[in-house]
Formats: C-alpha cells, sequence, structure tokens
C-alpha cells in the first residue's frame, strides 16, 4: 500500500495568487499556464534556455535554467502558492538512465526543497500509470503496488516518494496520468493514422490487451481542480478517461475514421520493432501500444467530483480531420 501523508498542512484556498509552472515550455505546461492565465492567476515558468521563452504563453513570466540549477530554481518559487513540477524526461531516447534519474528524480527534489523553503502551499507532481508497471492483470488503484519496468516509470516512482517522504510544510498532489491524446500530443498518433492509412498497420500481439488514455482537455481540468481543492492535499489520483480499451478497438477506431476498410494483420513484437523503425514508431510508443493496464479513477471522482467530459470518438473524429488536413497541405 502506498502511504499518503496524514501530517497536519497548510490548507488555505488557492484562489488567485501566484504559481510556477517547471517545463512551462512543454505542451502539458503550456496548456496549464494559458488555462491559469485565464483565471488571472500570475503565472512564472521554469525553462531550459532562452529559445523555450518564444513558446510560453503571453503573459507568462519566464524563469531560465536547468531543473537542478538552484540559484535559478529556488528564486522561481520565492513568494508562489503552488508549483506545477512537469519538467521531466519522458522518452528514454532523450537521455540515458543518469540522464533521466538527473531530471527526473534529482530535479524534483531540488523543486520541491525550493518550494517549501519559498513558502508554497502546495507542489502538484505529473507522475504516470508507467510506475505500475507496463503488463498488469490487476485492477489498479492508487493502493497498488507499483512495479516500474523501465527508466522513466522508475525516475516517477522515486520522484513520488520523495515527496511522500518530505519533511518539510508543503502539501502534494501527485497525479498518476494516461497516456495523454490529443491536438497538443498529436504526433504519435499521426504516425499511426499514416500507417492505416496506408494499409501498412499491423496489430501487436492478439489486440486484446487493455489499454488507457485521458485527452488533454480532462488533463487541464484536473490540474485545475487539484489546485483548488482543499482535500486534494496529501493524495494520489489516477487520472484517466475513466475508460479501457483494446489495442483492437483503437486501431479499427482509426480505421473507420479514416474511412479504411482494413483488415488488420498481427504481428509479434520483435517483428513490430523492425517495421516499426521505418514508420518512425519508437521505443516509446510501442510500449504504450503493448502495455496492458486497466486503471480505476474512481478515487478522484468520488473525493474531487472529477468527471472526464471528452468522448474519444468525438476527439478522435477531430485529430483525424487535423491529420487529413495536414496531409493533404504537404
Amino acid at each position: 500500500m502506498q502511504m499518503e501523508k496524514t501530517i497536519a498542512k497548510k490548507t488555505t484556498s488557492f484562489s488567485g495568487g501566484t504559481v510556477l509552472v517547471t517545463g512551462g515550455a512543454g505542451r502539458l505546461g503550456r496548456r496549464v499556464i494559458s488555462e491559469l492565465l485565464s483565471q488571472g492567476i500570475t503565472v512564472r515558468a521554469l525553462v531550459r534556455d532562452n529559445s523555450d521563452v518564444n513558446a510560453l504563453p503571453f503573459g507568462t513570466i519566464p524563469y531560465i535554467g536547468d531543473i537542478t540549477s538552484q540559484d535559478v530554481v529556488f528564486d522561481a518559487c520565492k513568494g508562489v502558492d503552488t508549483v506545477y513540477h512537469f519538467a521531466a524526461i519522458v522518452s528514454q531516447r532523450e537521455g540515458g538512465h543518469k540522464e533521466i534519474l538527473r531530471v527526473n528524480t534529482n530535479g524534483t527534489k531540488m523543486v520541491l526543497e525550493a518550494a517549501d523553503i519559498g513558502g508554497a502551499k502546495r507542489i502538484i507532481l505529473s507522475s504516470t500509470v508507467d510506475v505500475y508497471g507496463s503488463k498488469r492483470n490487476d485492477l489498479l488503484t492508487e493502493d497498488s503496488e507499483l512495479k516500474p519496468n523501465d527508466m522513466y516509470g522508475h525516475s516517477k516512482m522515486l520522484a513520488e516518494k520523495q515527496i511522500q517522504s518530505f519533511s518539510g510544510n508543503i502539501s502534494y498532489t501527485i497525479l498518476r496520468m494516461a497516456t495523454i491524446y490529443g491536438e497538443e500530443f498529436k504526433h504519435s498518433f499521426f504516425k499511426i493514422f499514416k500507417m492505416i492509412n496506408s494499409d501498412k498497420a499491423y496489430i501487436l500481439g492478439n489486440g486484446k490487451n487493455a489499454l488507457s488514455l485521458v485527452h488533454m482537455d480532462d488533463v487541464a481540468k484536473a490540474m485545475l481542480l487539484v489546485r483548488k481543492a482543499e482535500n486534494a492535499s496529501n493524495k494520489i489520483y489516477n487520472l484517466t478517461d475513466g475508460k479501457t480499451y483494446t489495442q483492437e478497438y483503437l486501431f479499427s477506431l482509426a480505421a473507420e475514421l479514416l474511412h479504411k476498410k482494413t483488415h488488420f494483420g498481427h504481428v509479434n513484437t520483435f517483428l513490430a520493432k523492425i517495421l516499426a523503425k521505418k514508420a518512425g514508431i519508437t521505443v516509446d510508443d510501442i510500449r504504450f501500444i503493448t502495455s496492458n493496464r486497466i486503471i480505476s479513477i474512481n478515487k478522484i471522482s468520488q473525493e474531487l467530483g472529477f468527471k472526464p467530459t471528452v468522448d474519444i470518438k468525438t476527439a478522435g473524429k477531430e485529430l483525424v480531420e487535423r491529420f487529413l488536413k495536414e496531409q493533404k497541405g504537404n
């Protein structure tokens, strides 16, 4: 069972105020920043270099530096009420094990300490269902045993444990998110659409494995919800769209939306990696496609009243239409 803090923490309401978003130039960071700014909240963003500043929504206050740069991180955290910690290496192609641990784990420790000293009431960590491992047969709740089987999931597990065991005054909320889809996260899905549209897509294995998704709109809604909810203090929540899909269903849905009458062949993972390389499908993409997890969101639904609002057929249609438009433009 995963331990959650019971120590009394600050419970002041989170209306207005000043927020720091680490990884502010990333896809999730930009979206959450835009939502916060629209509510009149002062938003600071920690970004890696000057080129990232141009990607920030207008009105964001940038702080430039590495996630483990003590002076910059501590300066950025002074006087904020909430820190959204999104900065992380997600793809295993971006760095070796040491770099993933440096950013995802050591960086979290740095931000946590700086946020606490800076007076923040809460840190909100963007975590992942990969902490459970990629292949599970049990229903996954927030109390399920953590069994990460890749470096990204392992680094996020360590980051979670750092936050849970921290002895400062800051409270936390951890969101373990399923694979995100939507306009901001279209590229991996576009690669699949392209293969289906060209009659070159294959189902990996028998296609009956259970996959979980969550739309960016619902992620943004949850991120803002947990900041304001006092009862989200020192809690961990799973975040999906509340449904479970098979690989076979998602491929068939994409084909239907593309108006393709495709009969998918089946290949094993070894052969898939060979075929995928030619199509630009990465190890990270295959990790999701071959995963098997049934994830419960009862906790966030019951405690915070969170209800996913995005239907995959509607959102999928919009994503496919965007894909076809871009293909036509090329």
